[in-house]
């Protein structure tokens, strides 16, 4: 069905959108082999971002939750980087790490980062790689002139003074979700690149709060959590401020104020981006999210499809992405983000929110 449904698609509308999608190690989120996951989207996917075993990268270290010691890890990662590889898809690395203590910038880390883009390079090629470091960034540059380097989405670059500020470093940015639901902002930075030469990307189904204080704080925490969990917390509760902000029901309507796109958005943006960015790369089911975006439908839980999604706080309700009001798309994108005032999110979660419990559908 879902086959059928994208051809008589691409026949109606032409462009097809192009995905990039996150890689995890078979069976430690989820169920799935990634890389078969992928060849049954593979039209609609452009590349493939992935971390090296071992590294913090905003997320937990690949490899970790199977227990998988890190050259173990990394054998069953080139593994599947050659059947990408022979898929015809490019990778995009990612050394995008806002941490690196003492050795920010280090002979040792820069060798690190130099012999990471050498093995997986064995394996598939290596079309740019993310990165928040700046010392990082120029030594990619320098030593793999062929590979772009692309700005972090951590690195919150949003507006033109952003980017003429890291032009030297950076040859495409990933726009600062934040962005996400203003158009008129996202084609005045769109001209800037396409001026400038350099590429824009943007990332459709993350769940992170707008504007959220903690972001760095998260980041961090879920990258270093083997660290974490390795020693004995004084502090009781979860270390995410907000699974622990949702739990209070006057507040979960925040979740639709967020820097998501709906699956049945996601073709207004095809031509302001070069890649739309799909976060997979700790979806306990990343089927749903390709499903989704490449059906541009959803007639499920909207918080199953995004990352963080929220569907685990205790309390939260069912967000029935059918029931979303037709002109959902049209008063967020115009909005302005005036959410101190405007009350349209929380009128809106009153109609899409459903108790978990006996949740039909059809409801």
């Amino acid at each position: 069905m879902a086959a059928f449904w994208n051809q008589l698609k691409d026949k109606i509308f032409g462009k097809r959108l192009q995905f990039a999608v996150g890689y995890q190690l078979p069976g430690e989120m989820n169920r799935y082999d990634m890389v078969d996951l992928i060849g049954q989207y593979r039209k609609y996917v452009s590349e493939v971002f992935f971390a090296m075993p071992g590294d913090a990268s905003g997320r937990v270290p690949v490899g970790s939750r199977k227990g998988m010691a890190t050259e173990e890890a990394k054998e069953r990662l080139f593994a599947d980087l050659d059947r990408l590889n022979a898929m015809g898809l490019p990778g995009v690395i990612l050394f995008n790490s806002s941490c690196y203590g003492s050795g920010y910038g280090s002979g040792e880390l820069l060798t690190h980062v130099r012999q990471g883009i050498e093995e997986a390079g064995k394996h598939i090629r290596l079309r740019a790689a993310t990165v928040i470091s700046l010392p990082v960034a120029a030594e990619i540059k320098a030593s793999f002139p062929e590979i772009k380097i692309r700005s972090s989405i951590n690195m919150h670059i949003g507006t033109i003074p952003q980017m003429e500020l890291a032009s030297n470093y950076f040859d495409g940015y990933y726009l600062n979700r934040d962005y996400n639901r203003d158009l008129d902002h996202i084609r005045s930075v769109r001209a800037w690149c396409d001026e400038h030469g350099k590429s824009l990307h943007m990332l459709a189904n993350s769940g992170c709060i707008y504007q959220c204080p903690h972001h760095h704080y998260h980041e961090n925490v879920v990258a270093h959590i083997d660290e974490i969990v390795s020693k004995e917390s004084a502090y009781k509760g979860t270390l995410a401020p907000c699974f622990r902000m949702l739990t209070d029901p006057s507040v979960q309507y925040w979740v639709l104020r967020n820097t998501w796109i709906r699956p049945e958005d996601i073709r207004h943006y095809v031509d302001l981006f070069d890649t739309i960015k799909l976060a997979t790369r700790e979806s306990a089911e990343p089927e749903y999210v390709l499903l989704a975006y490449t059906m541009e439908k959803w007639p499920a839980n909207l918080l199953d499809i995004l990352e963080p999604g929220h569907a685990n706080v205790e309390g939260m309700p069912f967000i029935a992405n059918a029931r979303f009001p037709e002109d959902w798309f049209e008063h967020t994108t115009h909005c302005g983000h005036h959410c101190d005032t405007c009350g349209y999110c929380k009128t809106v979660f009153e109609k899409v929110a459903r108790t978990q419990q006996g949740f039909s559908m059809l409801s």
